[in-house]
This record gives C-alpha cells, structure tokens and sequence, in this order.
C-alpha cells in the first residue's frame, strides 16, 4: 500500500483513502463511523455484490450495540425496518421424552431493550443509504465516500499485479487497507495472519436454513428458541413478521462429502431438511407448508488470528476471528471492532489530535485488545452456549442448578450479554507520553477543559436524539412505550464519555508532572555534576599549592624540582 498522498489539480497534497474491503454488515458500519469523523481522507468500500433480498444471514443486534447506531443517525430507521424480540427461551425438541417444553426463558416487557432482529440485506440498504449523504457527486465536487459493488477485492489489491499491464487500473493507492471480506478473508491472505495459528476447530458442522412457514407465526414458538439436545439441538428464531425463520442445527457430518471449504452441499442439505425439521420444531410442518428461502453449511470453529493489525493493514469482523453463533456475539464482537478501529483512525488521522498519539503503538495495542477480548470473553462464552444447548436428555434437568444462565433465567433476571467493548482511551498510544514541551501539556490539558461545555451540551444533544429513536421508531414505539431503560442507557453512555474525558486529563496531568520531575531530576544531576567538579579543582588546587615532597628529596628552587 502507497502511504504517499496524491497530487490535486492545484497542486496541493491530497490524502489518500481509506480501503474497505467488504460490505456487509461490520464494514458498512465502519465506513459511516468514519465518514462522519472529522479525518480528511476519502472512503472506499469495494463489495463483490449487492445486498440481496435471500442473503438474511448476520439477523440479531444486541442491545448494548443500539446506543452507537442512535449516535450514527441510524437507529430510527432500522427499527422501522426490522423488529425487537419479545422474548427468547431454552426449550426441549419435540423428539424428547416429554416432548417441546420451556426450560427457561424471559419475555420483554414494553420498554425493555431487547434484540433488534432485521435481516443483514436490509442493515445493509439502511447504511447504503445514510451514505449516500457522504457518496462522491458524478464528477461534481469530493465527497467522503465511494463504494464499488461488484468489485473483486483481490483484484483490486493484489501487490503482484504488473505494473505496466491493462490491470494496473484495479490497483488503488491508499493509506489505510481494512479487511471486512468475511471468514474467507483475501485481505487476511495478504496480511499472512492464518485462522490456524490461534483457535480450534470444533466437532460439530453447523447448518443454517431460513424457512418461510407463516404456520409457525402462531404456534408456540417465541421469537428465539434455543432447541437442547445432545443430537437435535438448535437455534430457531423469528426473522421478521412475515414468517420468515431461521433455523439452525447440528449434524453428524463426519461421512458427507465436503467442498474445498469443509462445507457440504446445498443439495444434501435440502434432501435431509424435512426430516429434521420435524425434530425440531413443534408444529412439524410438512413439505408444501413451508419455502426453503436459503441453505448453507459451516464447520463450528473458535479460531482467531494472531494480529489484527500489521504495517497498514488490518482485519475486523469475521475476516479476524469467528465463533459459533449460540451466545450472539459473532456480530456484536465484529461491530465493536468496527466502532473501536473507527476511534482509533479517528485518533491518528484526525488533524486536531494526530499529534496527541502514537499511531503505531496505538494500531497495535488496539489489535491486541480485541484479540484479547476474543479470547477472554467471546471465545469461553460462546463455547459454552454450544455445550449448553448440546446437554444430553439425562442432563438436562439438572441445568436449573448448575447452569448459571439457565439458573438466572428461571430467577428471572434474564440473559445477561458480556462485555465486548474496548476503550480505546486506554490503550498504549492514545497519548504520546514523554515528548514535547510542558507548556504543549498544559495547553493540551486546557484545551480539553475549554471543551467540557461543548461537549455537555452535544451529550444532552445525543441524549434528546437518543431517546427520540427509542421513542419514534415504529414497531419501537409500541414495544417500548416505557423509556425508563433508555434512560438508564444514556446516562450509562454519558457516564462513559465523561469517564473518558476524566481519564485523558489525569493522563496528561499525569504526563505534566513526569516531565516536571525529569526536568528537576536532570536539574539536580547537573548541579550535583557541577559541585563535584568544584571539589576536584579545589583539591587540584591545594595539592598544586601544597605539594609533597618525595622521600628523601627537598625541593631545589635553582633547578625547580625535587633534588
């Protein structure tokens, strides 16, 4: 990657872009958290594809994500778009002794945050077109984002393409190359970070089906159904309120035949779907009752790369780690890349702070971070929801004592979501220590001081806004007519940033007083130096004006010399 800029018309420098390969969910997301900084370098977001109506894949947004896309300007619209769960359960398959029956679950009441379900084509065209206020004019002026559907990222970012052939014009200078392209990552190829030095493969092929049966909309079913079976295990959830549902499954894949990905085929899939259908879900609905809107297959793995960042570039997403979809955190952890890289690019690339940071201490240290949450809190999380859903029939009554979630549920406290966030003020090189003058600190410190009225009154801003998407969002609104836990969340978000800002300027009183007490320390060795040396030209002295005579010599003043 070029890191120079280019050459205007006028002759100015003109910063080069920021590359994003992939368009899903994840790099949509950072390309507007980007666009709407104040860094000057354009976006680009290369996509091999549209959004398309069957792809509903990434479909569940936890809550603690909601307050970012209230702050994006996005949430209204999304919550028109899509729907809030109304409640999620534990339950038996129908194949079990006692047949289909809750373990454990929690309903949603009204003003309760909950998932915000939504398939990923429509969080797609819902970003596209908050872009669209920042996509470059035909020709007319410079804008702040391009996106090129249907291109081929490898193409476009091969280092060994020849310079002097036709495909030159696929090459893209930029200062900055993200990989958002998925668990089949090219950008990661180039980045030469494999999934297999970090991570496992699990025992179990997961395939995921999204069925359109209006059958099930009033069985008994609730929007998230996590099926437990140490065979017939699975996810069966609502997508929208249309009938669309998606069900996930394991299967015994060790004798099927497998692709060059380790995934098995659509049609072997299909062939077997009616049957465990049927296992699955209590309506048992029949081949003609329902429309197999989209097969696909996956080997269940915990892998992650071993950096997330290297020279300039880096991989978010599933592009940087993958996880069994049972806890929920595959997207959310992907998002949060997204919402931490985006500060951090704010950070180094902004001209208002680029001056406050180590860029490479700082792009490393948050690659360490999120890899470190992957593996501390993604990764153990995740792997027990699959072992929980995957507790053989003779254990699965004991799972109210000994399964901690399963034990809050039935206490009623729900299910609580772990944190997967970084601060990114308190990563290594978010303050350049160590360097410039005492008064750069002091106006530094200042100059965040003079701004804390300004940003109260964006926060109060953010709030009203906040509260407004919460309040006004459609089937929203009828779901939340309570704002007593929005409430909550906004001063928790408001609580965070004013923490933040506390935490920068302990850092830079901080930095203040090291640089004071080096100066005093270099101080005191000077004059500790100097007086040293006043006391060997005092002793030279008095052994000049004093000598001692040798033995058995006098001092013979003709000669001047001992004698």
């Amino acid at each position: 990657m070029d890191s120079s800029n280019s050459i205007t018309s006028k002759g100015q420098e003109e910063p080069l872009p920021i590359v994003i390969a992939g368009g899903g969910c994840v790099g949509l997301f950072l390309a507007l958290l980007l666009c709407q900084s104040d860094i000057p370098n354009p976006i680009i977001v290369i996509e091999l594809s549209a959004p398309d109506a069957n792809n509903t894949r990434a479909m569940a947004h936890q809550p603690s994500i909601l307050p970012l896309y209230a702050k994006a300007g996005i949430l209204d619209t999304l919550s028109e778009e899509g729907m809030y769960s109304t409640g999620l359960c534990f339950r038996t398959p129908p194949t079990s002794s006692r047949g289909s029956r809750v373990l454990a679950g929690k309903q949603f009441q009204p003003g309760e945050p909950s998932q915000l379900l939504i398939p990923q084509y429509k969080f797609q065209q819902v970003v596209l077109s908050k872009l669209h206020e920042y996509t470059i004019s035909n020709g007319e002026g410079r804008g702040r984002l391009e996106v090129k559907l249907g291109s081929d990222p490898v193409q476009s970012f091969d280092p060994k393409v020849d310079p002097g052939s036709g495909s030159r014009r696929n090459c893209i200078k930029a200062h900055y190359l993200i990989g958002a392209d998925g668990s089949h990552s090219a950008v990661r190829y180039h980045l030469k970070t494999p999934f297999d030095e970090i991570g496992t493969l699990l025992e179990s092929t997961l395939v995921a089906t999204d069925i359109l049966c209006p059958k099930l909309t009033d069985s008994e079913l609730w929007d998230a159904n996590f099926i437990v079976d140490s065979e017939d295990f699975g996810l069966v959830g609502r997508i929208d309120d249309q009938g669309l549902w998606r069900v996930s499954y394991g299967i015994d894949s060790a004798s099927i035949p497998k692709d060059q990905f380790g995934e098995i085929s659509e049609g072997i899939i299909r062939e077997a779907l009616p049957a465990k259908l049927a296992k699955l879900l209590p309506e048992n609905p029949k081949e003609g009752e329902y429309e197999v809107r989209r097969v696909a297959s996956y080997t269940a793995q915990q892998r992650c790369v071993r950096t997330m960042w290297k020279g300039r570039i880096g991989v978010i997403g599933d592009a940087a780690h993958v996880t069994n979809p049972y806890a929920g955190l595959g997207l959310l952890s992907g998002l949060y890349d997204a919402s931490s890289l985006a500060a951090v690019l704010g950070r180094v690339l902004s001209p208002s702070t680029s001056s406050l940071c180590e860029p490479t201490t700082l792009l490393e240290s948050w690659s360490q971070a999120r890899i470190e949450k992957f593996k501390t809190v993604v990764d153990p999380v995740s792997r027990a929801a699959l072992n929980r859903v995957r507790t053989r029939s003779e254990d699965i009554e004991g799972l109210s004592e000994k399964d901690p979630v399963i034990k809050a549920m039935k206490a009623g406290e729900g299910l609580k979501m772990p944190d997967v966030e970084t601060n990114v003020s308190e990563l290594a090189g978010w303050l350049r220590l160590g360097n410039g003058s005492e008064d750069d600190v002091v106006k530094k410190s200042e100059g965040l001081k003079k701004s804390d009225d300004l940003k109260q009154r964006e926060r109060s801003v953010d709030k009203e806004g906040f509260k407004d998407n919460f309040n006004e969002g459609g089937r929203l609104k009828r779901l939340m007519s309570q704002d007593r836990e929005v409430d909550e969340m906004v001063r928790k978000f408001s609580e965070e940033s004013e923490e933040t800002e506390r935490r920068e300027l302990e850092l830079l009183a901080q930095n203040l007083e090291k640089v004071r007490i080096e100066r005093e320390e270099e101080e005191g060795r000077d004059i500790e130096k100097i007086a040293t040396g006043f006391d060997k030209m005092d002793k030279q002295a008095e052994q000049k004006e004093t000598p001692k005579p040798p033995n058995g010599k006098k001092w013979n003043a003709f000669l001047g010399a001992w004698a």
